[in-house]
C-alpha cells in the first residue's frame, strides 16, 4: 500500500514539475526579479549574516 501511495505521490510530483517548468519558460521577467533581489541582499553582506544568526537563536527558543 505504501509503495503504491508514493508512486501515485511521485506521479503528481513529477507532472507539477513538469507544468511548473512549462509555465516559467514564457515567464523570464520573473527570473530577472529573483536575481534583482539576490544581488541585492549580496551587496550589504554584514546585516544578512546577522539576520542569519538572529534566527538560528530564535528557532531553539519556541521549542
Amino acid at each position: 500500500d505504501h509503495v503504491g501511495d508514493m508512486s501515485k505521490w511521485i506521479n503528481s510530483l513529477i507532472t507539477a514539475i513538469q507544468k511548473h517548468k512549462k509555465s516559467n519558460k514564457g515567464s523570464d521577467s520573473e527570473e530577472e526579479c529573483y536575481s534583482e533581489t539576490e544581488s541585492e541582499s549580496d551587496s550589504s553582506p554584514s546585516p544578512r549574516r546577522r539576520n542569519k544568526k538572529v534566527q538560528s537563536n530564535t528557532l531553539p527558543n519556541p521549542k
